[in-house]
This record gives structure tokens, C-alpha cells and sequence, in this order.
């Protein structure tokens, strides 16, 4: 599986957040199953954000976050995991 995510860390938090297709959103159990495989594999909070209006999904305090930081800030890269 491929994912383009953002593993954001600093000396106060770390978090991940999944870049997925707008229709992700709207699909309750699509988010439940990204997020969850998030955390576990990054070891993090989690969030997810829409590719092309960058709409975000997840705790609210990640969304706060995720507010205040422009998209091309996030380290955006593309991992690979084994299925």
C-alpha cells in the first residue's frame, strides 16, 4: 500500500496527517480504517486531508493545528508498507 502523508514533529508534538481523495471524507468508515492504520504505523495522532480542497479529518486538536499551516508546509512524502 502507498500512502502520501506528512509526519510532522517538533519538541512539543508529533503528528501524521494521510493525503487522500476528497470522497475519503464523506465515508465514515474509510476514515475510521486510514486513521487507525495511521496511528499504528506512525506511531501518532493522525489526520486526514483532501487532496484538492484540502479539507481536514480528525481530532480537533489536530485539525486547529492544521489550520494554521499552509499545505506546502507539511512535509508531504510517499511511504510504502507491505500489505
Amino acid at each position: 500500500m502507498k500512502l502520501t502523508a506528512a509526519l510532522v514533529t517538533g519538541p512539543d508534538h508529533r503528528y501524521v496527517v494521510i493525503l487522500v481523495k476528497d470522497h475519503v471524507l464523506h465515508h465514515p468508515t474509510l476514515r475510521s480504517e486510514l486513521i487507525g492504520f495511521a496511528r499504528q504505523e506512525f506511531r501518532a495522532p493522525a489526520a486526514l486531508m483532501s487532496v484538492r480542497t484540502h479539507q481536514t479529518y480528525g481530532p480537533r486538536s489536530l485539525n486547529d493545528r492544521l489550520g494554521r499551516v499552509g499545505f506546502d508546509e507539511l512535509p508531504w512524502r510517499e511511504y510504502t508498507f507491505a500489505q
